[in-house]
């Protein structure tokens, strides 16, 4: 998941693209992603649980996993939140990604300008990430 969300931050999108299921990488191109990313700017990651799935092991030998994340960025100078449970499936002895679950606590948040800043970096918003938002 951390790897994920640096690609997306450094704008690695064939990266992105690779660490999708066989199934689901076939659908997606570069551009694709590309194209959705394109007016984001991401700030922070929080992985909040991950774990493996007892008794997931499917037809193939693929273990399957979960990953709880909440992820923040922002667009047109305003700032969201991602919730979000994924799943992801070993293949290959790589950890892919299949689908995922939003959560609560989706979309466009508020933070006060005296509000910690979302990024974990214990400043106040307004010293912090507020200024990304201009």
């Amino acid at each position: 998941m951390r790897s994920r969300y640096s690609a997306y931050a450094l704008g690695l999108y064939d990266y992105i693209v690779a660490t999708y299921v066989t199934a689901e990488r076939v659908k997606l191109t570069v551009n694709d992603i590309a194209t959705s990313a394109a007016q984001t700017t991401w700030i922070a990651l929080q992985v909040l649980n991950s774990k493996i799935l007892p008794q997931s092991v499917n037809d193939a030998g693929q273990i399957y996993g979960e990953v709880e994340f909440k992820v923040f960025y922002s667009e047109a100078k305003s700032l969201y939140c991602l919730h979000e449970r994924s799943t992801f499936i070993q293949e290959d002895t790589q950890w892919r990604y299949q689908n995922g679950v939003f959560l609560a606590q989706n979309g466009a948040i508020k933070l006060n300008r005296n509000d910690p800043c979302c990024c974990g970096s214990s400043k106040k918003f307004k010293q912090c990430c507020l200024l990304k938002l201009r």
